[in-house]
């Protein structure tokens, strides 16, 4: 089985550990700012938006998919982060 084979063939506890690591984003950037960021997240998820940012008392948006790998996957026991930024 390849690696992009294994990616897709997710557990029963994905959707589970996937909520888990948005929410552990979203307060550490609450935190990491002090509480000066707001975090919404979405009810459907069908647009790739799992939360959105906004700096209190502003108006301007981030929105954010997260994507998460448990400590099991391949890149991360080798040490390995990848992240995508796109605008």
């Amino acid at each position: 089985m390849s690696e992009d084979e294994d990616y897709l063939d997710k557990s029963p506890s994905a959707a589970r550990m996937d909520k888990a690591a948005e929410y552990l984003v979203a307060a550490s950037c609450i935190l990491a700012t002090g509480g000066e960021l707001n975090v919404s997240t979405s009810l459907v998820d069908d647009e790739g938006v799992d939360l959105v940012f906004h700096r209190r008392g502003g108006s301007a948006t981030l929105a954010v998919q997260v994507k998460a790998r448990m400590s099991t996957g391949v890149q991360v026991q080798q040490g390995k982060l990848m992240a995508f930024v796109r605008s």
